[in-house]
């Protein structure tokens, strides 16, 4: 169950505006357990004071294992510490899981879906509006991380990135450590033949409800196959 101010912003990203009290009441009849434990009172969540000088000062990375038992599937997040700006967030493959109960076909088309959930959090996070810090190095409260990120001098920051001149050795470690490589969901001969039966089934907009119909009109091309 999300949090009330996660809702609102992204009810606003399609127009829909509606007050907490409403979202909350809502929460309470759909999930009245969850919304027990989250609103009783019981839990006081203890907030750390941040401390930044600006943005690129400090990145934190971290990864999500919750989905690479079922799905062989993990995700790798970057975040600017100074505006909480998600900088990137992929589906990847995860070498130890090889053995996936969806199999190879199941866990590319997965990814896919995954991937585009991600890419629609990265969106909404553009517009989440960061909490008022009293003593923290961020102390103006209702602006969005992408403000903070991109803005920083507005909030007493300075953007640390540090520029470099000569890209060359940079391009070279890119072009050897190639990131479609490492995002890659299966090896150079079966991901085109996935991507020909994506294409072959008419490449449909993958929902999360509607993804096993799609999985199972590309396992009917490839069953002539086996």
């Amino acid at each position: 169950m999300g949090g009330i101010r996660r809702i609102q912003e992204e009810l606003r990203m399609i127009s829909v505006h509606i007050p907490r009290g409403v979202i909350e009441m809502f929460q309470k009849i759909r999930n009245p357990v969850e919304a027990q434990r989250r609103w009783s009172g019981r839990r006081k969540i203890v907030r750390k004071t941040l401390f930044s000088a600006g943005p690129n000062e400090e990145w934190c990375m971290d990864g999500h294992e919750k989905l690479r038992e079922a799905m062989g599937i993990d995700i790798w997040g970057v975040c600017d510490k100074y505006s909480r700006y998600e900088l990137g967030l992929w589906a990847v493959p995860n070498a130890r899981r090889s053995e996936v109960p969806v199999g190879e076909l199941g866990r590319w088309l997965w990814a896919k879906v995954v991937q585009a959930r991600l890419n629609h959090v990265r969106e909404q996070q553009i517009f989440h509006r960061v909490r008022l810090q009293r003593k923290g190095s961020t102390s103006n409260r209702g602006h969005p991380t992408h403000d903070f990120y991109t803005n920083p001098e507005k909030f007493r920051g300075t953007n640390l990135l540090i520029k470099i001149q000569d890209m060359t050795m940079v391009d070279l470690l890119l072009e050897e450590h190639s990131s479609e490589r490492f995002l890659q969901f299966g090896d150079e001969k079966s991901v085109p033949l996935f991507e020909e039966l994506y294409t072959r089934v008419g490449k449909p907009e993958l929902r999360l409800r509607d993804t096993w119909n799609v999985w199972r009109s590309m396992m009917d091309l490839v069953q002539p196959l086996i």
